[in-house]
């Protein structure tokens, strides 16, 4: 995995195993999703929820977003999003939160201006897409 474009271009990213369950996401969907989102990008606030390796929320940064908070529940992903920060130098502009993003979304802070939500195909329980609709829920608040 890589940083497409930006200030970190081409650096690598460490990723976490495949027995975590994170499947990273592809450089084509990436690619797709950033042209996209390049009219927004710049000195916005970016949310990235289910953040797995964190490759979304530093591809964000790289293009030039001005902050990230960076959100999963898995340990083991938090310490390869907190490599990944310290490599590419973007610690300081970057938080890391440990929670159940299907419960409470209030820790996240905010506002932002981009909220990006990638969760896994199943639950624990192997229910297909089961964490998508209690997630988007929580967007009801006042902190968004």
């Amino acid at each position: 995995m890589r940083i497409i474009a930006g200030t970190a271009k081409h650096r690598s990213l460490k990723s976490p195993s495949l027995s975590t369950g994170v499947r990273p996401i592809l450089a084509r969907i990436k690619k797709s999703l950033f042209d996209i989102l390049r009219p927004w990008l710049d000195g916005s606030e970016f949310l990235d929820l289910f953040a797995g390796s964190g490759a979304v929320g530093l591809e964000a940064l790289s293009r030039g977003a001005r902050f990230a908070t960076f959100v999963d529940m898995n340990p083991n992903c938090l310490s390869i999003i907190r490599q990944n920060l310290s490599k590419l130098q973007l610690f300081d502009r970057a938080r890391l939160v440990r929670a159940d993003i299907t419960k409470d979304l209030s820790y996240a802070g905010g506002p932002y201006d981009i909220i990006f939500m990638g969760p896994p195909y199943h639950d624990a329980a192997w229910h297909p897409l089961s964490l998508t609709m209690p997630t988007m829920k929580e967007f009801s608040g006042p902190v968004f």
